[in-house]
C-alpha cells in the first residue's frame, strides 16, 4: 500500500516542472526514423494515425503508474492515435509485464531514444501523420484536452504542411552510430527516480 501510494505521489509531483528538460526539443521538425527493433504486440496499423512513442522501462516507477492514464488515451483516441510503449529492456522482459493495453516494442540498442534526445522517462513524443513531432513531454501532462488541441491543429493545416515520410525501421544496420545520428544515453541507473523522472 505504502509503496503504491508512493508511485501515485510521483506521478503528481511530476506534473511541476523538473530540474532538467528530459528530452531535445523537436516540436514543429520532421521526425527521424521511428525504430522498432522487434514488436511484442502485434503490429498496428499506422497509416493516417498520430504516432504516440512512449519511451518506458518496467523499473521505472513513474513510468508503471502513467499506464492506467496511457491506457485510457489509447482507448479513447483508438482512432486518431496509435500509441507504441517503446522499451529498451530484453524481449523477455517486457513480455513478461502485465496492464499495458497499448501497443508494445522494444530497441534494446536505444536508438531512438538517443537520436531524439531523450534523457529521463517516462517521456512521450507524438507524430502527426504527416511525420511532424506535434508534441514532446511527460505522460502526465498528455490530457484529453491537449489531443483534442493536437486534432484541432492538424486539422486546420492539412494540405499546408509538405508531406514527410514517416518510416518504421524494423531493423537497423550494423553500422548504426548513435553518435552521428544527435546524441548518445549513458546507462540507465536502475531505480534512481529524480523529479518522478528516472534519468537515464
Amino acid at each position: 500500500m505504502k509503496k503504491n501510494l508512493l508511485l501515485i505521489c510521483l506521478f503528481l509531483v511530476s506534473s511541476f516542472a523538473v530540474r532538467a528538460q528530459a528530452y531535445t526539443n523537436l516540436v514543429g521538425q520532421p521526425t527521424p526514423n521511428l525504430i522498432i527493433e522487434k514488436w511484442i504486440s502485434p503490429v498496428p496499423d499506422l497509416q493516417g494515425k498520430f504516432i504516440v512513442i512512449d519511451f518506458w522501462a518496467t523499473w521505472c516507477g513513474p513510468c508503471r503508474v502513467s499506464i492506467p492514464h496511457m491506457n485510457a488515451l489509447a482507448e479513447k483516441y483508438a482512432e486518431k492515435f496509435v500509441i507504441i510503449g517503446l522499451s529498451k529492456e530484453p524481449e523477455s522482459v517486457v513480455r513478461n509485464f502485465r496492464g499495458m493495453n497499448y501497443y508494445s516494442a522494444i530497441d534494446t540498442r536505444g536508438r531512438l531514444q538517443a537520436t531524439v534526445g531523450v534523457r529521463g522517462i517516462p517521456n512521450v513524443m507524438i507524430v502527426d501523420p504527416q511525420g511532424i513531432v506535434c508534441w514532446q513531454g511527460h505522460p502526465v501532462n498528455l490530457t484529453a484536452e491537449v489531443m483534442d488541441k493536437l486534432l484541432e491543429e492538424y486539422a486546420k493545416k492539412v494540405g499546408i504542411v509538405p508531406s514527410h515520410r514517416v518510416e518504421i525501421l524494423l531493423n537497423m544496420e550494423e553500422s548504426y552510430d548513435p553518435q552521428h545520428d544527435k546524441g548518445t544515453l549513458t546507462d540507465e541507473p536502475h531505480g534512481q527516480i529524480l523529479d518522478a523522472y528516472d534519468h537515464m
